[in-house]
């Protein structure tokens, strides 16, 4: 049997695209910590895809935020699929140190017509809970099922500006906007399509 350093160098580009292939989904997939979800993949539009059929589904994995002076935020379009359209869609994020997570979701709901804003428990390996600490009837209906989200984390005053559609809420952050080092999505009965975070500041 040859080894690798006597192939061709076309056959050893070939080796080093087929072993990426085989390796870079298993790399992927240990990145995110999935909790109650049956259904996670990222599409061909690097969208990622949620989908559970009972109660809270989460996904979240360790990112540093960018550094601003002033504030920061994370927006992001999402298509909700299920049909009836019942589906509760948020965006995580939090701290992680060592074995600890203080995470907390933010988004809408349409079982609920509010905006939300609360904790998030990840404790349970098959299932995530929220405990809502602040909440804005309103009603916003998208006959395009899309929805855009937008959170400002605000340096200075430790606040947040939830944003959906355009429409504001704002609460207290429990923990510095600073040390948020974790991100990720959560859906509630139902399926959605997140358009990968994108973060920025001043």
């Amino acid at each position: 049997m040859k080894s690798i350093s006597s192939l061709s160098k076309h056959k050893r580009l070939l080796a080093a695209v087929w072993l990426a292939l085989l390796l870079s989904p298993a790399l992927y997939s240990q990145a995110w910590q999935e909790i109650g979800l049956d259904t996670f993949r990222v599409d061909s539009g690097e969208k990622v895809i949620l989908a559970t059929e009972a109660g809270y589904g989460a996904a979240l994995r360790s990112e540093e935020q960018p550094t601003f002076p002033r504030r920061f935020w994370i927006k992001g379009d999402v298509q909700l699929l299920s049909d009836p359209v019942e589906t509760d869609a948020f965006f995580l994020f939090g701290t992680k140190h060592d074995s600890t997570d203080f995470v907390y979701a933010a988004g809408y709901s349409l079982q609920r017509q509010a905006i939300l804003f609360g904790r998030v428990d990840l404790s349970d390996s098959s299932a995530a809970a929220l405990e809502v600490l602040a909440r804005k009837a309103v009603e916003i209906i998208d006959s395009r099922r899309r929805y855009v989200f937008k959170f400002i984390f605000d340096h200075q005053t430790n606040e947040l500006i939830a944003e959906v559609n355009g429409v504001p809420m704002t609460a207290p952050l429990p923990l510095k906007s600073r040390t948020l080092n974790c991100f990720g999505y959560m859906v509630y009965d139902g399926a959605v399509r997140f358009q990968a975070l994108e973060m920025g500041g001043e």
